[in-house]
């Protein structure tokens, strides 16, 4: 199974996922709630373990907002596997708070 680690800030959302097979490429596509906006994935390494992503949250968070996302595994014979992750709280934007730099 596909480890994952989460660390979520006001500004972004971080996530690793590690315990794939050596030579495996990880692609990661969120999926956003209605009370989230996101920027463009970035991924922070090559194809080694961990698989690190940064998700930049360009919008002030108001309410309730999750993010949830699929995890794509090709390895290297072309084959693909994919895992429904995440489910993760963003954090709320204290009243008054300003965010995100353009």
């Amino acid at each position: 199974m596909l480890a994952q680690k989460w660390q979520i800030s006001d500004k972004e959302i971080r996530v690793a996922f590690t315990d794939f097979p050596y030579n495996a490429k990880v692609d990661f596509f969120p999926i956003p709630d209605k009370n989230l906006q996101i920027d463009h994935v970035q991924k922070l390494t090559d194809d080694s373990s961990p698989a690190r992503f940064v998700i930049p949250i360009t919008s002030k968070v108001t309410g309730p907002a999750v993010l949830r996302g699929v995890v794509v595994l090709t390895k290297a014979d072309g084959s693909r596997t994919g895992w429904d992750v995440g489910n993760v709280q963003a954090p709320t934007a204290p009243s008054g708070a300003t965010c995100c730099a353009t």
